[in-house]
């Protein structure tokens, strides 16, 4: 059971998938960022939309840590798409099309892991700013400055709130002890239940629907 956890930066979704890692023993698999520098540079479109194209290539290689039992994913294809509608919003630069039909690619291909679980988790713009500023945390961790500016930062929680407005396999959460302690049982309960992952089809087709408010 792969359960995923999209947000912000700086929203906690690390910490998160640590304490819930102590509590009930799985396997994690750490954010695209780490993986990256092993996806070769590409020069089929802009500049903003290769380097893009690198992170949704990402999966391939994450895809290969997937093992039984419990696995929590740091951010899914769901964050990458975030992203983009931000990015929209933000500058007016439009590469939805673009990621819609690479991450469309991507799953007809098998590439993109699909979770069986979506947590979105939430924080408030202000202790992210905080967090953000803490230290040298964000520069060591390259966090463009643009991620938490106010019109983009809203923007990945319009499109994460709105993706799980629209399924059913998903939930949202504080990053706060009481967060984690609930979503370890819940996580537990699920496993043992079962579920059915969403089919590639439905993630395109909601993933547009959210991009042009279809």
């Amino acid at each position: 059971m792969i359960v995923a956890f999209d947000g912000n930066v700086f929203a906690g979704k690390t910490t998160l998938v640590n304490c819930l890692a102590e509590k009930i023993g799985c396997r994690r698999i750490a954010e695209h960022t780490f993986f990256v520098d092993q996806i070769r540079r590409e020069k089929k479109y802009s500049p903003e939309f290769n380097e893009h194209l690198r992170y949704l290539q990402v999966d391939n290689l994450r895809q290969k840590a997937v093992g039984k039992g419990i696995v929590m994913l740091d951010r899914s294809f769901v964050s990458l798409s975030a992203h983009i509608y931000a990015l929209y919003f933000f500058s007016g630069i439009d590469l939805r099309e673009k990621h819609l039909q690479s991450l469309k690619s991507l799953l007809r291909q098998k590439k993109t892991v699909i979770p069986d679980f979506y947590v979105f988790v939430s924080c408030d713009r202000k202790i992210a700013q905080k967090r953000f500023s803490a230290g040298q945390s964000a520069f060591l961790r390259g966090t463009p400055k643009m991620f938490i500016e106010k019109k983009y930062f809203s923007a990945v929680v319009k499109f994460n709130s709105l993706w799980q407005k629209e399924i059913v396999n998903g939930c949202v959460v504080k990053s706060n002890n009481s967060g984690c302690n609930k979503l370890a049982q819940k996580i537990v309960r699920l496993k043992n239940e079962g579920g059915k992952k969403m089919s590639s089809k439905s993630i395109i087709n909601l993933t547009s629907k959210i991009f042009f408010n279809k």
